[in-house]
């Protein structure tokens, strides 16, 4: 049996040290005799992608459906240069800088920071306006004067700093429309070791989230979006979520409340809310939205004539998260202030591994409508897949070039039963 595995991988055109060097999240699995060389289970994964296998790119934040079945932010980390200190997106004032600094993970890309003042500080700050979360890793290394972590809102917290790396987090509002990360030594000659600064957008948390702990060089880092049971057309779904950009018309969408909007004649748009309630739209078109606890509710109508549209709301809570866009079906919650916001269209390719597979080798994908909850698996090659707009991606199989064609057609042909080669 051995032997017939390595064969049929060898054919393949891979070697077996690199299936051996994938991810934890791509699996060796048999059936019928035939190998797969990469298998990604995206219902599993939550929060990252293999970098040895997929890329990705979102500039800009995204809301997911947790665990908990709350809508949060996708991974993110606002700050540039969150582990340069010496760049100038930092500002230092009384505050020296010393670099390769032992961190807490066994390399050399802590910093130390000392205070020649009675107040020495760093900090940065960036535009906000929903929830944040900061999170940095601190370890004392001289004196004993106190050490301050500023909340969102740039009020100071005092952190017990001792000689162990400790990862310090607060939590809350920002301050107006900006988030704040400072840190204070309150004496001069004090020292600190710092490393892995972040100002994430969350909605509820308030201790770090795993995800959000990426270094950011020039730009903030915004991950890709895993739903886990999110609610699409009233059909639970699952996976690495791919969508194309779109603009949440109605305001202040956590908090909801009658308001007018303006609309374009004749374009066609969905409202939809999420859990119990009532939403009524008067003027452009006319519609009734009556939640239940659960799920999403949503109507799609043209615009006709009057560019102005009513949306008077009765008993909708807080995540309800209203949403009126363009388009014949409802995406992920964008969450609104006093102005529209737009998300982003994800950016999501084959890199690394999957890249250097022969163009015409097998590729079976599993994934669900967001439009309609609908799920297919469809063959590829290589040479003709690409991530496409509009889905939960739930898993992805890469079949050795051996495997017959009528066989891989008639096992992507069904979504019964695990996806194999």
């Amino acid at each position: 049996m051995l032997r017939k595995v390595l064969a049929l991988i060898a054919a393949c055109g891979l070697a077996l040290t690199l299936v051996s060097q994938a991810p934890a999240a791509n699996k060796m699995m048999f059936a019928g005799g035939y190998a797969p060389a990469v298998y990604t289970d995206f219902t599993a994964i939550n929060s990252t992608l293999p970098p040895s296998l997929y890329g990705y790119s979102g500039p800009s934040l995204r809301t997911i459906t947790d665990a908990t079945g709350a809508i949060t932010y996708a991974p993110n980390n606002l700050l540039t240069y969150s582990n340069t200190i010496t760049n100038g997106a930092w500002t230092k004032v009384s505050i020296t800088v010393t670099v390769g600094v032992a961190d807490p993970f066994g390399g050399t890309n802590a910093s130390t920071i000392t205070s020649t003042g009675a107040l020495g500080y760093i900090y940065q700050s960036k535009p906000n306006t929903n929830s944040g979360l900061n999170a940095i890793w601190i370890k004392r290394r001289t004196g004993t004067a106190v050490v301050s972590l500023s909340t969102p809102g740039n009020v100071d917290i005092t952190q017990p700093v001792t000689s162990s790396w400790t990862q310090f987090y607060t939590s809350g509002a920002p301050f107006g429309v900006q988030s704040y990360l400072v840190i204070k030594l309150n004496s001069v000659g004090d020292a600190v070791d710092i490393y892995g600064a972040t100002i994430s957008v969350v909605t509820y948390e308030t201790s770090p989230r795993p995800g959000d702990q990426v270094i950011t060089t020039s730009a903030a880092y915004y991950g890709p979006a895993f739903d886990i049971n999110a609610p699409s057309a009233s059909v639970p779904a699952s996976g690495l979520r791919d969508e194309a950009t779109a603009t949440n018309l109605y305001l202040n969408s956590g908090a909801p409340a009658t308001q007018t909007m303006t609309v374009v004649d004749g374009t066609t748009y969905t409202g939809s809310i999420l859990g119990t309630g009532t939403q009524a739209f008067t003027g452009a078109f006319t519609a009734t939205l009556i939640g239940a606890a659960g799920t999403l509710t949503q109507t799609t109508q043209a615009a006709a004539t009057v560019t102005s549209l009513v949306a008077t709301d009765t008993g909708l809570t807080s995540t309800a998260f209203p949403q009126v866009e363009v388009g014949s079906f409802a995406t992920s919650r964008i969450i609104t202030g006093v102005s529209a916001v737009s998300r982003a269209a994800d950016v999501i390719g084959i890199t690394g591994f999957l890249a250097s597979l022969a163009t015409t080798n097998p590729i079976i994908v599993e994934r669900q409508s967001i439009a309609t909850g609908a799920i297919s698996r469809t063959l590829y090659t290589k040479n003709t897949f690409a991530f496409a707009t509009g889905y939960w991606y739930r898993k992805l199989i890469v079949c050795p070039a051996s495997d017959p064609t009528a066989r891989l057609t008639a096992i992507a042909g069904t979504t019964q039963g695990p996806l194999h080669c």
